[in-house]
This record gives structure tokens, C-alpha cells and sequence, in this order.
């Protein structure tokens, strides 16, 4: 009997229409500013838990938004202090 309701609200196009928004109203969309010289808008990202090699296990990605240049910088693997 549950599932047949639930179908019954799902299907009925009143119920759909009455039915009230659970979620906080969505905000303006905003473009991004468009850059207008070399690495003057950067973004940043890390790829990590990588395999070891040569002592490296972590990304960090910088990508220039205006020509699509990505510089892939080797990151050592962390190291655990005596506080941890």
C-alpha cells in the first residue's frame, strides 16, 4: 500500500503542483570574468593518494584560464609529525 501512493503522488499532477519546495531558492547565476592576459586568473587544484615515485605521491594542478596552460607540480608525500 505504500509504494502504491507514493506512485499515486508521483503520477498525480495536483499533487506535484501543491506540493511545497524542501530546498532554499536558487541564487543568480554569475559569468566568470573573462581574462585578458596571461596568468592573470589562475585555478588551483591537488590530485592526491597517487602512487609513490620518486618520493612524490600529490598533484598540484595551476591551470591559466586564459591560454589553458596547466602546470603539474610534484608534491612530496606528507610526513607524519610526533604530535600526531
Amino acid at each position: 500500500m505504500n509504494a502504491r501512493i507514493i506512485n499515486f503522488v508521483w503520477s498525480c499532477p495536483e499533487c506535484q503542483k501543491n506540493n511545497t519546495a524542501r530546498h532554499q531558492l536558487y541564487g543568480l547565476s554569475l559569468p566568470l570574468e573573462l581574462p585578458y592576459t596571461p596568468w592573470q586568473f589562475i585555478t588551483m587544484d591537488f590530485i592526491m593518494e597517487l602512487p609513490l615515485a620518486e618520493g612524490c605521491d600529490q598533484l598540484w594542478v595551476v591551470i591559466d584560464r586564459f591560454m589553458k596552460m596547466v602546470h603539474f607540480l610534484p608534491l612530496e608525500k606528507e610526513k607524519k609529525t610526533a604530535a600526531e
